[in-house]
């Protein structure tokens, strides 16, 4: 089973509870290319996260946990950009 696969599945549960806040613990450590941990996540899997936050219809707020990949910036950025798009 990939990590996605049971963020996904998480997710359906928490539309389902629909709580009055979802606060998500963002660690960009999972990514594939972080020199601490070995994950599988990549750059679109965060993009992907970002976009399901978009589809909530409860209030959200992240905080940023870990990830020490050179590429961290971009990483948030995509999650980010995802969460905000319209």
């Amino acid at each position: 089973i990939q990590h996605v696969d049971i963020a996904e599945r998480a997710l359906k549960k928490l539309f389902q509870f629909k709580p009055d806040l979802l606060l998500v613990s963002a660690g960009f450590d999972a990514y594939s290319g972080d020199p601490l941990v070995q994950m599988t996540l990549e750059r679109e899997d965060f993009a992907k996260f970002g976009g399901w936050l978009r589809e909530l219809d409860f209030p959200a707020a992240a905080v940023l946990e870990g990830g020490y990949s050179d590429e961290l910036t971009e990483l948030i950025d995509v999650f980010l950009s995802a969460w905000t798009s319209k």
